[in-house]
């Protein structure tokens, strides 16, 4: 079977939480963050990449991008970045979601993840479970494959055997 992993960014691999101590603990080092690739990589919270890497040790599942970092980011820059944080399945990175200004705020990102899956479903016919990680809920139809997160605190251990379930791993 093959499981795909849907990540959006920004609420899940980071937090308003993780940001906050990251200003603290630069103040008090006075460090900066330094170029463009190494303030991307400050952009993901260690504790969340470890999350994620269990999610992919356990599921074997594939992820493809579609937070909006994809639209300003390669995808090998935001592979490097989760790498740089912990993140050891960044070769799990199959790609990202296509782009579409159809829909609305509650389907917009559904609708670019079933043009990814329709798309994939012509390569492989292969069965396939998903799952969405992401603190939005503009998914439409796909809402029930959401684990929902939040800005406040992005990706915690609690989302990692709901995300399990969804793929039907656990």
């Amino acid at each position: 079977m093959n499981r795909f992993l849907f990540l959006d960014m920004d609420g899940v691999v980071n937090s308003a939480r993780y940001f906050a101590a990251l200003q603290a603990k630069m103040e008090a080092h006075k460090t900066t963050y330094g170029d463009k690739d190494e303030r991307l990589r400050y952009q993901v919270d260690p504790e969340a990449a470890a999350h994620l890497n269990d999610i992919v040790r356990r599921s074997q599942c594939k992820i493809v991008i579609s937070s909006s970092w994809r639209l300003v980011h390669t995808v090998g820059a935001i592979r490097r970045a989760l790498h740089r944080r912990g993140f050891a399945y960044a070769s799990s990175i199959i790609g990202k979601t296509p782009y579409s200004a159809v829909g609305d705020s509650s389907n917009r990102r559904g609708i670019e993840i079933q043009s990814w899956l329709d798309a994939e479903e012509n390569i492989s016919d292969e069965p396939r479970s998903i799952v969405i990680l992401d603190d939005a809920r503009d998914f439409g139809p796909l809402l029930p494959r959401l684990v929902k997160t939040s800005w406040q605190d992005g990706l915690l251990a609690e989302h990692v055997p709901l995300v399990l379930k969804i793929l039907g791993v656990e």
